[in-house]
């Protein structure tokens, strides 16, 4: 159960690294003012791909806390070949939200991994019961 917290854990950390890398982006072209992430309050336009980075850092600091303590929980007590398969499972899910969301955004391909991942979350709950 250690390697998919720390795939969840690594990519928390890309999206992290992404964010810098559009942030800096943003404000060599001059997109956005520096002063922007100082309070995240804006006065003029900011770029959707900041805001959507925003958005998902937020997401991922969400849910995912819930798969760690499940996957804690389970290694306390005792886990099997399934949970540790539905751990995995989550993970790509979430891997997979992250690209739909930080890429082409279509809303029902992202809705479609967000909830599938929950749904795994769920099962991984119950499995603990």
């Amino acid at each position: 159960m250690v390697y998919p917290i720390f795939a969840m854990v690594s990519l928390f950390f890309v999206v992290l690294l992404y964010g810098l890398v559009i942030r800096i982006k943003a404000v060599k072209q001059g997109t956005v003012h520096g002063h922007y992430f100082k309070t995240f309050e804006a006065r003029a336009a900011i770029p959707e791909k900041i805001v959507q980075h925003k958005n998902h850092i937020e997401n991922l600091s969400q849910a995912p806390i819930l798969f760690y303590v499940a996957c804690v929980v389970a290694m306390i007590q005792t886990y099997d070949d399934t949970m540790i398969i539905l751990a995995w499972l989550y993970v790509a899910l979430r891997i997979v939200h992250s690209i739909i969301h930080l890429s082409y955004n279509n809303v029902i391909h992202r809705l479609s991994a967000f909830l599938a991942s929950n749904v795994v979350l769920v099962v991984l709950w119950l499995r603990l019961l």
